[in-house]
């Protein structure tokens, strides 16, 4: 549903320039909340904050257990994910963890589950949440409770909370996640699949970003610059930047910027756009950039399709709060896309019109879109042929 919900919002936030998407109904973790005690667990490996009026017991196995007034928790941290004690995870992501745990609560007869959701927990982070009921317990067989899995630091952890659902124990247990912390994890015995496109160090400059990419054989000798700015903003560029010398036929399109997000709210998005027909209510746009949560996008938008827009993302690993360096290639309807030089997505497929005999397409433009507090510096689209 989340994504569903957020390709819907992608689609307007290109077509109309604003936001009406959802990540979820749930509040982030309160700034209010104070979390005066910190927690190590007895093999040194993980922390966490935690209130004072509540009380944490680590069990034998490795969990912990905590109980207070707003009712009762228990945390799984990586390390005891890793082991297999609970279930046999997919540690690829913290979507795959929450499939893990459902398929294996659901197989027991046990437990029901919600549909999973994002869900922001602050200061940039998230986690992904489901309400589930014990089908054991008939009669108290409301979805009071729910679990978070949780990233830390390329690591995850599983979270249980039973009580108060909507009010301040979900606020501290949000918070409370917020607040992990791995001091010495294990190596997972589950990886995502590994790119097969080479990290390629991409110098800022687009001159030189091109040469290199040329260099790795990813783009081709034939094209130019389409644009470049070296300062692009919200406020002086926003929220769309599709400037009129960016009109190209090019098949293929190469881009970066060095780009800062801060958003207020998790509806926003910023990234570069690609292959966009029209400068208003475009019909047809690639976007790449990312989302409030770091996630990177890549979003292809028709509105001719019955399936678009379709999107595809992934976690970049790094926090967009400060300058971070996204470039992308557009060749043969796929795209790839770099953060600091690491490959994150790659070869994602869209569609897009298909060139002529002399290898053009219909005229597009590219340019930014920009929401929020989102700024590019050194920002450059390049277009290339086959």
């Amino acid at each position: 549903m989340f994504r569903q919900q957020r390709a819907f919002w992608l689609m307007l936030a290109l077509l109309v320039l604003c936001g009406v998407g959802v990540v979820g109904s749930y509040a982030q973790g309160s700034d209010s909340i104070e979390l005066s005690e910190t927690h190590v667990t007895t093999d040194g490996a993980f922390q966490f904050s935690y209130s004072g009026d509540w009380t944490v017991e680590d069990r034998p196995d490795g969990a912990l257990d905590l109980s207070g007034t707003n009712g009762i928790m228990t945390i799984y941290p990586p390390n005891y994910l890793i082991s297999g004690q609970l279930f046999p995870a997919d540690l690829s992501s913290a979507n795959t963890l929450m499939d893990s745990f459902i398929e294996a609560g659901t197989a027991s007869g046990l437990m029901e589950f919600e549909r999973p959701i994002k869900i922001p927990l602050g200061n940039g982070m998230t986690a992904m949440r489901s309400n589930f009921v014990f089908t054991s317990d008939p009669a108290n067989a409301t979805f009071d409770q729910f679990m978070l899995a949780v990233p830390v630091d390329e690591q995850f952890a599983l979270m249980l909370v039973s009580g108060d659902p909507g009010g301040e124990g979900t606020d501290l247990a949000y918070t409370m996640a917020a607040s992990f912390v791995i001091l010495n994890a294990a190596v997972p015995t589950a990886h995502a699949s590994v790119p097969m496109t080479a990290d390629v160090a991409i110098p800022l400059p687009w001159s030189e970003a091109i040469a290199a990419l040329q260099a790795e054989g990813l783009i081709t000798e034939e094209g130019e610059l389409l644009w470049e700015n070296a300062f692009v903003t919200t406020v002086l560029g926003g929220p769309t930047y599709l400037p009129d010398e960016s009109e190209s036929t090019y098949p293929n399109a190469a881009g970066g910027a060095l780009l800062s997000f801060r958003p207020d709210s998790p509806d926003y998005i910023c990234g570069l756009l690609s292959r966009t027909t029209g400068t208003e209510s475009p019909e047809q746009a690639i976007f790449i950039g990312i989302d409030f949560a770091n996630y990177v996008l890549v979003v292809d938008l028709d509105i001719n399709r019955d399936d678009s827009p379709t999107v595809t993302d992934a976690e970049s690993g790094v926090n967009f709060f400060g300058p971070q360096q996204i470039n992308f290639v557009l060749r043969d309807n796929e795209v790839t896309v770099w953060v600091n030089g690491g490959v994150v997505l790659e070869n994602v497929p869209v569609q897009t019109s298909e060139p002529n005999a002399k290898g053009e397409t219909e005229p597009s433009y590219s340019g930014a879109l920009l929401q929020s507090s989102c700024v590019m510096t050194d920002a450059w689209v390049y277009g290339f042929g086959d």
